[in-house]
């Protein structure tokens, strides 16, 4: 039978399952965002540069802490989330140049699958 957790590995734990699940849901918010803004060198729209800039400052507020259980590998989701981060800034740019360098849909998609795999079987 399993010991049972002290108050601050209960309040630890919590900590863990609370920034796992708002990590999860920015990177899978995002991912979908972006995938629906199908960027493909265009200005974006007022109501798309709004939602761009939305999601890009939440998936700027969420780092890595010591303080995740080591036992859950969060690493694709934070690399995933640095893609789309790093893109989503291309599709602001002011630059013409530089927005034709954001990442195709088609290969975000491709880069999102495993992340998405991995965690399908924990959030269903």
């Amino acid at each position: 039978m399993p010991r049972e957790r002290t108050p601050d590995e209960e309040a630890a734990l919590e900590r863990t399952v609370s920034y796992t699940a708002q990590l999860l849901g920015t990177v899978f918010s995002t991912a979908a965002f972006y995938l629906e803004l199908a960027p493909d060198g265009r200005p974006l729209h007022v109501v798309e540069s709004r939602r761009a800039r939305e999601h890009l400052a939440a998936g700027c507020g969420l780092e890595l802490t010591q303080e995740i259980d080591e036992a859950i590998e969060l690493r694709p989701a934070f690399e995933l989330l640095r893609v789309l981060r790093d893109n989503l800034q291309l599709v602001l740019s002011e630059s013409a140049d530089a927005r034709a360098a954001a990442m195709p849909a088609e290969e975000m998609s491709l880069r999102a699958r495993p992340v998405a795999a991995a965690w399908k079987p924990v959030l269903t």
